[in-house]
């Protein structure tokens, strides 16, 4: 997931903790996804090009999809006094770290 996607979906005034959470929904979301497809990549060596890109295209919009839902989930609490469970129920769902531990790890500090 690119920043641009993350700024286009939370907006450059989300807290940073659900900024950093979708964030790395979607990088976790990416990873399995390439993990997974690397794994089964000797299952589908018979594929053509064509198919490879099919599979592709098909395992990229079901990450999609999880990552929407998820995504409008987290938005529908950004600002409310649930948005801190929300966003750290998600994070320990997901396996993502707490965002406070992410922050305090960041190169700025923040």
């Amino acid at each position: 997931m690119t920043e641009e996607r993350v700024q286009k979906t939370v907006g450059p005034l989300a807290p940073r903790d659900l900024a950093l959470t979708v964030a790395g929904l979607g990088e976790r979301l990416s990873r399995i996804r390439e993990s997974e497809a690397e794994r089964f990549g000797y299952r589908l060596r018979n594929l053509s090009p064509e198919q490879r890109d099919a599979v592709d295209g098909l395992t990229r919009a079901i990450l999609n999809k999880i990552l929407d839902g998820a995504i409008a989930e987290l938005e529908s609490e950004a600002g409310s006094p649930a948005q801190g469970a929300i966003v750290n129920l998600a994070r320990k769902v997901f396996g993502l770290e707490p965002a406070s531990t992410k922050s305090a790890h960041s190169p700025q500090g923040n």
